[in-house]
């Protein structure tokens, strides 16, 4: 049975071996046709210090997988406008604390866009292969003159107990330029 998450709240995952499973993001672009929104989704495999591993471990689509293929990036969701990544947890490295999920709006800035346009923002965590839903995080609806263009949707946390998914959604002006530098990777 899925459960349904707020900001801040994390739910550990059943089972003592590690699942593969698909984290499904989802959101609905404002009902203006001309409003070409392209949102992405993105993970990052974050060190004990919250520091991604290296640049190749900063999956998105245009580098859809990590180098020990634990983490995909698999394109478009087959439901509607969203994307899907894929974690094998039992593949994750050892040094791999975390794995971070933002969402944000491609050159935001210069299309004058906000996440606060966008609805319906979410994420969800299923089981693999059966689909079975585990998590759901409604990011809770923003002001649309919030300044927000990227979301930090959730986290997959390694303990010693094993795994747990955790609702974030916390918002970056900066979009995902200042959510990768926060993690230390050089911006361009």
């Amino acid at each position: 049975m899925a459960v349904p998450l707020t900001g801040g709240v994390g739910v550990p995952l059943p089972g003592s071996a590690p699942p593969a499973l698909s984290v499904g993001f989802g959101w609905t672009p404002p009902g203006d046709p001309r409003a070409d929104f392209d949102v992405d989704a993105a993970a990052l495999m974050l060190d004990d210090a919250g520091a991604v591993l290296s640049e190749d471990h900063f999956v998105y689509f245009n580098n859809p997988r990590s180098p020990d293929g634990s983490v995909e990036h698999r394109g478009p969701a087959p439901d509607g406008p969203g994307e899907i990544i894929d974690v094998d947890l039992a593949a994750v490295p050892d040094r791999c604390a975390r794995i971070a999920f933002p969402v944000s709006i491609f050159d935001a800035e210069n299309r004058e866009q906000r996440l606060g346009q966008v609805r319906a923002v979410r994420v969800r965590l299923s089981r693999r292969p059966d689909g079975a839903e585990l998590a759901r995080y409604d990011l809770p609806a923003r002001r649309a003159d919030d300044p927000a263009t990227a979301v930090l949707l959730g986290e997959l946390d390694r303990g010693a107990a094993g795994w747990t998914f955790r609702a974030v959604g916390r918002g970056y002006p900066g979009g995902l330029r200042e959510i990768v530098h926060e993690h230390g990777l050089p911006v361009r």
